[in-house]
């Protein structure tokens, strides 16, 4: 066997390795037990409660599989196949799981996911001989994505009350999905003279109008005991149970969240969590509480502290697919961080290989975006550990387009 076959042999070994590891990801992600309170989104397929957030994932979930199939030697067709059939045993397996349940999105996505990896060395064996003004071009493209993405998050992330429904207020309300605060709330008022019972609000329209502007609200309570999950102190809901906001504790930490209009479309939202405030109340303990601004100049009282400037910046735009109440901050500023990396990496390569003019003009272009955009959709400027991602992007797409040049040139000798 010549050392060309034998790296080949050991390159398949490898894939077919990395796509063992994979399917078990895959296999412990789709059919461990859920939570009992997943069963209420089993009968919506999209435009529901995360269900396009749900869409998207399964097939980032499957393409790593589906790359692996391929990088193995099996054909585009095999490889499809295969993953037809692996998510359809996942999807017969979950009918017999708790918390977990089919979905014929998933029989959608899921397959769509494997040929999405398995075309994969096929769109790479294209892209890796690009060079010049036609990488320039694709540069362009990718730049101009980024914008859009930027653009697009802070769009989705705004709050959002277009419900026709009439809105209802719920003080320390048992929802069932959520957990139950057993304090009690003394007055809710917004914009200071604008009462929040906890029933149906007769003054809706007048109600939207004011939450769209920003206008302050102002909660006066007694607290309850400790709660380990997010628990409502005060909340929200239109006729139809769509939740619109939400104040409450979370174990010892405050967290605020509002419907936005990813949320509407199907993703998931990011909320805001400000650790600590809770927990030093204790039963009956006075809470005044108080929200006011639009996003990204949201301004929080809470007793005696006051927290001004929240909202969310560009980074956050990875929340929208996958966003938890058990996310440690650290974990949130890293995960903001290497979703602008990813974002900014395919113009940093791309102009790399274009030659200086194009990277250049992606550095200069990627940092006016980046100043110029977020202040037109009510984005907050990004933080040292974004603007480190942002680095960290460029220099990954400038170290990879080296490599491709040095290998093409390589090649380039040894077929002289």
């Amino acid at each position: 066997m010549n050392r060309r076959s034998s790296n080949a042999s050991t390159g398949r070994i490898g894939w077919a390795t990395f796509g063992l590891v994979t399917l078990g990801v895959i296999l412990v992600l789709t059919l461990a037990p859920g939570s009992p309170d997943d069963d209420r989104w089993g009968s919506c397929f999209f435009l529901c409660e995360r269900s396009l957030a749900d869409f998207v994932r399964n097939i980032i979930l499957f393409v790593p599989f589906g790359l692996a199939l391929r990088m193995t030697g099996l054909s585009l067709r095999a490889a499809i196949i295969i993953g037809v059939v692996v998510s359809g045993a996942i999807e017969i397996a979950q009918m017999g799981i708790p918390g977990r349940f089919s979905s014929f999105s998933d029989v959608v996505s899921n397959p769509f996911g494997t040929a999405c990896g398995a075309f994969l060395p096929r769109i790479w064996d294209r892209f890796r001989v690009v060079s010049g003004r036609t990488a320039g071009r694709w540069a362009i493209a990718a730049f101009s994505f980024f914008a859009i993405a930027v653009a697009v998050t802070g769009y989705l992330v705004q709050p959002i009350h277009t419900s026709d429904s009439p809105y209802y207020g719920q003080w320390t309300a048992n929802l069932g999905y959520m957990g139950w605060y057993r304090g009690r709330v003394l007055e809710a008022t917004l914009d200071g003279s604008v009462d929040l019972p906890s029933t149906i609000l007769e003054n809706t329209s007048e109600v939207k109008s004011l939450l769209t502007a920003g206008a302050e609200i102002r909660i006066n309570a007694l607290g309850g005991p400790p709660v380990n999950r997010l628990s409502p102190l005060f909340s929200i809901s239109d006729g139809n149970q769509v939740e619109i906001l939400v104040i409450g504790p979370d174990g010892p930490d405050l967290v605020v969240r509002r419907r936005t209009r990813g949320f509407a479309l199907g993703l998931d939202q990011p909320f805001l969590r400000f650790q600590g405030q809770f927990r030093d109340i204790g039963v009956g303990d006075s809470i005044a509480f108080s929200l006011s601004g639009l996003q990204p100049n949201i301004c929080i009282a809470f007793n005696a502290q006051e927290f001004c400037n929240q909202g969310f910046s560009a980074g956050v735009g990875w929340s929208l697919l996958l966003f938890s109440e058990t996310f440690p901050a650290s974990l949130k500023i890293a995960l903001s961080s290497i979703w602008l990396a990813v974002l900014v990496f395919p113009s940093a390569l791309l102009a790399t290989r274009g030659g200086r003019h194009y990277l250049i003009a992606a550095v200069l272009g990627v940092g006016l975006v980046l100043v110029a955009v977020p202040p037109l959709v009510a984005l907050k400027p990004i933080s040292t550990a974004e603007a480190l991602g942002v680095f960290v992007g460029f220099v990954l797409g400038f170290m990879g387009a080296t490599m491709l040049n040095r290998a093409q040139s390589g090649q380039t000798i040894r077929a002289e």
